[in-house]
């Protein structure tokens, strides 16, 4: 029994299990980047058809988090939307989509509805 308790210490068994970590640590590292992909082209696609938009009530197509490709929670409806979004709200999303946060609301907002495609000066007084 005392030669089996040295087999966990044996070089042979440290170093396949130092494999299998490392190929755990690649695995997930693969899975990190294939989430990270389908989100941009998923919030590519969005991006582009929230390009199309040209009013305030216009409805958006929802991006998705850029590091795990989930859905963003309470993700903004419309343009008018985002122009009434508090600074938390706007911070909230801008880093799910790893954009900067810096700048005054109105600053960051404009960045927002960037980010999310709408690159047309919409008129938000228009009903």
């Amino acid at each position: 029994m005392g030669e089996f308790a040295k087999i966990p210490n044996h070089p042979a068994v440290v170093a396949l299990g130092e494999e299998v970590g490392l190929q755990q640590q690649v695995q997930n590292m693969e899975n990190r980047v294939n989430a990270r992909l389908r989100a941009m082209a998923d919030n590519q696609t969005a991006r582009l058809s929230n390009s199309y938009c040209t009013t305030p009530h216009q409805t958006l197509t929802a991006l998705v988090n850029s590091t795990t490709g989930e859905a963003i929670d309470n993700f903004p409806r419309t343009p008018r939307e985002i122009k009434q979004l508090n600074a938390a709200e706007v911070d909230r999303l801008l880093q799910a989509l790893e954009k900067p946060i810096e700048g005054v609301i109105a600053t960051r907002r404009t960045r927002l509805l960037l980010a999310v495609g709408v690159v047309r000066e919409l008129k938000m007084a228009a009903a």
